[in-house]
């Protein structure tokens, strides 16, 4: 399968066009905001405290910014700006609740905004836009796809001017800290009216017997390092109150012995292993804006295998074992192992326009082991994705786990229009592992070095190399990238990935290639070209379509 192809896009006329025709419903509601500043050339958003805080979920920083015309002056009308982010949240109030991300207004083109820390130690994107609200043809059910921070979009946007700035999330290198307790029993045995039920006057517990336990949490610092610690001999970290162990322990409602009401108090679990042991050691990497260094043990996510640049070769995986990354100068290396892994199942289905159920091709999922996205593609260039966005749990949807059964927290419809009136066709894709009596490895490397790490000028070449051992139904993927920042608003991307597939209905080898330009080259004209090449025997279901 191969492709060519080759846009030029007009944005300013079309956006012309189509804005002169859109009517937005809830018109009191929208009386009270303030128009779109259409004289808007450039917004500049800018840190004006530290850029580099800690991931305590305290630590905030402060935001300013201009919206300027196209002199350079600040317009001098009040104007709604949204903001996004890629991990923490806004604090304050958003004064537009309908709309994607957080909204605050700007007075005489000039605002400001404070973002919250999470847990995570990572690089954060944030953006800063002027969004049109656009009403959609024939589609009156708001769209079920995230942004950036997760929240459902609840009405689709035409941007006039927007802009990205950059902060990272460090290691919080607090104070040491230790709990844990220890339990020492003797006496008759299977009378232990604190162990599991099961074990209460179980047949075959005679006479005296001398049992044990202990369980421990531990954090703080070794040097430049923050180390995180658990460890509990009678069971697996991520086992809830009901029996149930799952990656990325689930939040059950047995395990809120303290509700808090009418705030957003949230519980986050710090050391999620399904495992009796979780173990992490990280620090902020000496080298600039290279984000973390850290080995750990637990439950993870495979983001490091799925860079922008990567298509073909994406790993996107939800695991239990081995992660570790370091920086030695512009080189990145990554290194993961994943154990207990089960089968491993890949579905797409079409949204019928409710909220659901869809039903999995496989029963008896495990537990937190899904991915879902929703992916949009043109009608008319089947196969082509133009967006993915990822679901969370509980926020965008629920799931049955012994069923297979997904309940959306929105409806989608299978169609709609973008803001250049081109028919978009929509699909949940889920990634999933489901109980079989097979247990797997998978080991995975990779290589990248850096060319440069400024803000929005990204540029490095890399190999990755992923193999999957499910028995007789062996899986590897190999895989070069290259991400090429030419200047400020071009990148040019060129990938190269064989697969070698040992399945129960055969041998399969193949290969696939893309090289792709995207260039914005002015602000009302953007361009994209790419070529891509895909074999017959290629495979890999932990990425895109």
């Amino acid at each position: 399968m191969k492709s060519l192809n080759l846009n030029l896009t007009l944005n300013s006329l079309l956006g012309a066009f189509l804005l002169s025709s859109v009517s937005i419903d809830k018109a009191a509601h929208a009386a009270t905001l303030p128009a779109p500043a259409t004289n808007a050339s450039k917004i500049e958003l800018t840190p004006i405290t530290e850029s580099r805080i800690a991931a305590d979920g305290r630590s905030r920083v402060t935001f300013s910014g201009r919206i300027l015309d196209a002199s350079g002056q600040p317009i001098e009308d009040d104007a709604i700006v949204t903001l996004t982010t890629s991990a923490g949240k806004f604090i304050g109030v958003d004064i537009d609740l309908d709309l994607v991300g957080f909204q605050v207004r700007a007075i005489n083109g000039a605002f400001t905004a404070e973002l919250q820390s999470d847990f995570k130690p990572q690089k954060v994107e944030i953006r800063a836009g002027i969004d049109t609200p656009i009403a959609l043809k024939n589609n009156p059910a708001p769209s079920t796809t995230s942004n950036p921070s997760g929240t459902p979009a609840a009405v689709q946007t035409s941007t006039i001017v927007e802009v990205y700035s950059q902060i990272e999330f460090i290691p919080n290198l607090r104070p040491g800290l230790v709990a844990g307790s220890v339990k020492l029993r003797f006496g008759a045995a299977g009378t232990d009216y604190y162990d599991s039920f099961r074990e209460y006057l179980k047949p075959g517990s005679d006479g005296a017997a001398v049992t044990g336990s202990a369980s421990v949490f531990a954090t703080g610092t070794l040097g430049e390092w923050a180390f995180t610690g658990a460890y509990n001999s009678a069971r697996a970290l991520n086992t809830t109150c009901n029996g149930t162990n799952s990656l990325f322990k689930a939040d059950q409602f047995c395990d809120n012995n303290y509700p808090i009401y009418g705030d957003s108090s949230k519980t986050e679990f710090t050391a999620p292993s399904i495992d009796s042991v979780y173990l992490k050691f990280e620090r902020q990497s000496p080298v600039l804006n290279a984000g973390t260094d850290y080995a750990m043990w637990g439950d993870y996510k495979s983001e490091e295998f799925a860079r922008n640049s990567q298509l073909y070769s994406a790993t996107n995986r939800s695991l239990h074992g081995f992660k570790g990354n370091y920086n030695v100068g512009d080189l990145q290396v990554s290194l993961i192992y994943g154990n207990n892994l089960q089968g491993f199942q890949r579905d797409a289905i079409v949204p019928n326009g409710t909220s659901g159920y869809y039903f999995l091709s496989r029963p008896l999922v495990q537990t937190g082991s899904e991915n879902i996205f929703v992916e949009t593609e043109e009608l008319n260039r089947p196969g082509t994705v133009i967006d993915r966005s990822s679901l969370a749990r509980v926020q965008d949807y629920e799931i049955d786990y012994d069923r297979g059964a997904i309940m959306l927290r929105r409806p989608l419809l299978s169609t709609e229009f973008d803001s250049y009136g081109r028919t978009l066709v929509r699909r949940i894709v889920i990634t999933y592992q489901y109980d079989n009596d097979n247990t797997a490895n998978l080991y995975a490397g990779r290589a990248q070095y850096n060319l440069a790490r400024g803000n929005g000028q990204e540029s490095w070449i890399a190999g990755s190399y992923v193999k999957e051992n499910l028995g007789g139904q062996d899986f590897e993927l190999y895989g070069v990238d290259a991400k090429i920042s030419l200047g400020k608003n071009s990148t040019f991307i060129a990938e190269i990935s064989k697969s070698n597939n040992q399945s129960s209905f055969g041998f399969f080898q193949g290969t696939a290639y893309r090289f792709e330009v995207d260039s914005k080259l002015s602000s009302s004209l953007s361009a994209k070209a790419y070529y891509r090449s895909v074999d017959e025997g290629f495979a890999n279901n932990a990425t895109f379509s």
